[in-house]
């Protein structure tokens, strides 16, 4: 297993892949969501009731303006970052659709656990 740093840095380096800008507090978001899914896999399996609000107290913020920093920054990088294909990869998205943040959460915290993809 990890240490809390090298999760850390391996959660940073593979959002940068797929293009977020690591300025916004969406990608921070993201940063912490990851770790703890990582950390705690079943707390993907209640998003409204314990992720968001998790990463919410981590950040001094609500667990609605988490989500809806995720699902800007997702989007964000979807639009106009440099690895749509990653996206399609890995998300399965043939539709040429954005990942939801669920979709985004599992899917890494699949493929960092397990090597998938």
């Amino acid at each position: 297993m990890m240490n809390a740093v090298d999760t850390e840095k391996l959660v940073f380096s593979q959002l940068l892949l797929f293009g977020f800008k690591h300025h916004s507090a969406g990608f921070r978001y993201l940063c912490t969501g990851l770790q703890l899914a990582l950390e705690q896999p079943g707390i993907l399996n209640e998003m409204t009731d314990k992720f968001y609000p998790a990463v919410a107290a981590v950040h001094h913020s609500t667990p609605s303006a988490v989500e809806s920093s995720m699902r800007r920054a997702i989007v964000d990088a979807y639009e106009h970052g440099n690895c749509k294909d990653q996206f399609h990869k890995i998300f399965l998205r043939y539709t040429h659709e954005c990942p939801t943040v669920s979709e985004f959460m599992t899917g890494n915290v699949h493929r960092l656990l397990y090597g998938d993809i």
